[in-house]
């Protein structure tokens, strides 16, 4: 499980060290406002491409194969953005460091899928969000602060990564788990596992998520906040790191908390909660007060990811899971990668309410979506609790 921590925790690094950076890397690197959120689609996109076809490769030869030169990748493509002369330069190591990372957040799912079954394994989803979120929230302070010394210096914190791999090389070891049947009869059981109607709905639930996540509060929430408030990167990071923390804490009871409370209605529940936060981060009169709405932003996101996830991993044979997990990871990384672009041309027509309102919205509307999918289901249980 520690292990399993560690990868979830430095490829977090991806969007959270920079997003407190963006402010200045903007005006150093001279980005208009609508393009900066390229910056996190270069890092998010690439996982499209990379995902799928790890997945394949962890089931077949064996998920430390895989998992050790995705690291490498990740790591020193990312460090070597401190080198960039210039934003078409950084936008190309961002999308190498990406196609590394792209796969790790899945594997470590994955993993966890392998290694834990029934409420051990809810607990130790709660623990991955928990612990990676308490990474995630120390890392904007970090970044702001060394994002005050120049722009280039987030991205040294990259090197983490190097040591990480060498760990995962020598402790973890290559368990292979579909290598017998051909590629042909790998991808028509993956079909079948992905035609299942309420896999597909689960399979909304992660770009939902990343729009907000990435989109919305990592890239335009710093650049509207130091638009309207004039505070450093640093203040910013603080701030940011408000919805990692206290995501941290409700996730760390999750394995708890689903045995009261069913996940499907966890997962609802945070989603309307997500929504009225960010309805509320327009009202905001002053820097300080912005903890608030992204605490409770924090809190929503702590209970839906493992929520989601864990409904997820159930839904899936092992024998399939890294290929259901990694299709699970495109739609992240679609999510991750659209995020920046969707709230850019909002932003473009309407401004920076518009980008919060139409956020909040949105989320409303996956409510309803996820309401009506869930429905059959939560009355199954309910018949078979009686």
């Amino acid at each position: 499980m520690q292990l399993i921590i560690i990868i979830t925790m430095v490829t977090m690094m991806g969007g959270s060290v920079i997003s407190p950076a963006l402010p200045i890397i903007q005006q150093a690197l001279e980005i208009e406002t609508s393009k900066i959120g390229l910056l996190m689609t270069a890092f998010s996109l690439p996982g499209i491409i990379s995902i799928p076809i790890t997945g394949v490769m962890a089931d077949r030869f064996g998920r430390q194969k895989v998992i050790v030169p995705m690291l490498l990748l990740y790591s020193i493509a990312g460090s070597l953005c401190f080198f960039a002369p210039n934003f078409e330069v950084l936008l190309s190591l961002r999308f190498l460091s990406g196609l590394g990372a792209g796969s790790l957040a899945t594997l470590s799912l994955i993993l966890i899928g392998d290694l834990f079954k029934d409420n051990e394994q809810k607990e130790a989803l709660g623990y991955r969000t928990s612990f990676g979120n308490f990474f995630n929230g120390i890392l904007p302070i970090l970044g702001g602060v060394l994002a005050v010394i120049s722009w280039e210096f987030p991205f040294l914190l990259f090197l983490l990564g190097i040591p990480i791999s060498v760990m995962v090389m020598t402790t973890l070891p290559n368990e292979k788990v579909n290598n017998h049947t051909t590629i042909k009869e790998y991808i028509t059981e993956v079909k079948r596992g992905l035609s299942n109607s309420r896999t597909a709905s689960l399979l909304t639930i992660a770009p939902t998520l990343m729009i907000i996540n990435q989109g919305i509060i990592a890239t335009f929430l710093p650049i509207y906040i130091s638009s309207k408030f004039g505070v450093s990167a640093a203040i910013i990071g603080v701030i940011i790191s408000m919805r990692v923390i206290s995501g941290s804490l409700i996730a760390f009871f999750m394995g708890k908390l689903t045995k009261i409370i069913k996940e499907e209605l966890l997962l609802i529940f945070s989603l309307i909660l997500l929504s009225i936060s960010i309805s509320f981060i327009p009202f905001v009169t002053s820097v300080w007060t912005m903890i608030a709405p992204i605490m409770v932003a924090g809190f929503a996101l702590g209970i839906s990811f493992p929520a989601f996830q864990s409904l997820l991993i159930s839904e899936t044979p092992r024998e399939l899971r890294a290929s259901v997990m990694s299709a699970n990871g495109i739609t992240n990384r679609m999510g991750q990668a659209a995020g920046p672009i969707i709230a850019g041309a909002v932003f473009t027509a309407g401004g920076f309410s518009s980008v919060f309102y139409g956020a909040s919205l949105f989320l409303l509307i996956m409510v309803i979506f996820l309401t009506l999918s869930f429905r059959k289901h939560l009355k199954l249980k309910l018949v078979r609790n009686n």
